[in-house]
């Protein structure tokens, strides 16, 4: 079962102009102010964590393994506890890195939602290459090979461009609904890097180094 994914309204690589985020509680405000308009109706939040999203959302649900979900569910399983189309919007922000079954949980978003994804896939080269190769020291968060095994750790290791790729090309679960990309934007984060990334916008080889993550909007047509 498959997903065409079309870009029609994405042709490009927008460079956020809003304030980034440090931390969940203000990435869900990111959230609201960036992609506030798709989040209408009942709203989904995947590895919702402690829900910083639900003062945003009117008719809000979370769902996660840990924190304070409405639903306790494991998402490794790759499979969400909902029927088909149950939400207006889902949103899955940095996420899909964290589990095994990372494609089936990409096509799950896709069955539950009746019209947009709002999702988040982080750049996984910058920090590994600061700290690991820049700085020579060991420790990166959600990688290297710590003493105990960690609650929280990446699944995968991927770029910006690959990400791109990965939403361009992908297939998911709902073979009868296409899906458009209608938003795709670099999330670069620090000032300066956003001032890089407004000159150099699109370069895949700056995104891979500078950006910190891909957010995008998918919408099933109608």
């Amino acid at each position: 079962m498959g997903v065409a994914v079309t870009e029609n309204r994405a042709e490009r690589l927008p460079v956020d102009e809003v304030t980034g985020y440090r931390d969940r509680r203000e990435r869900a405000e990111y959230i609201y102010k960036v992609y506030g308009r798709y989040l209408q109706g009942k709203v989904l939040d995947v590895g919702c964590g402690d829900a910083y999203l639900r003062p945003f959302v009117d008719d809000y649900t979370g769902v996660d393994i840990v924190g304070a979900p409405d639903v306790r569910a494991d998402l490794d399983s790759g499979v969400l506890p909902f029927g088909g189309a149950t939400f207006d919007c889902v949103v899955c922000t940095d996420v899909l890195e964290h589990v095994d079954a990372l494609h089936t949980l990409f096509g799950e978003l896709l069955r539950c939602t009746r019209r947009y994804v709002v999702l988040s896939l982080p750049n996984c080269w910058p920090p590994v290459v600061k700290r690991s190769l820049l700085m020579s020291k060991a420790g990166v968060k959600f990688y290297g090979l710590p003493l105990k095994k960690p609650m929280d750790r990446h699944k995968w290791f991927f770029n910006i461009s690959e990400s791109v790729d990965f939403i361009r090309g992908v297939s998911g679960s709902d073979k009868a609904s296409n899906v458009e990309v209608v938003k795709m934007d670099v999330f670069y984060g620090k000032r300066w890097k956003r001032i890089i990334g407004r000159f150099f916008d699109a370069d895949r080889a700056l995104n891979n180094l500078f950006g910190e993550a891909l957010w995008v909007v998918l919408e099933k047509r109608r």
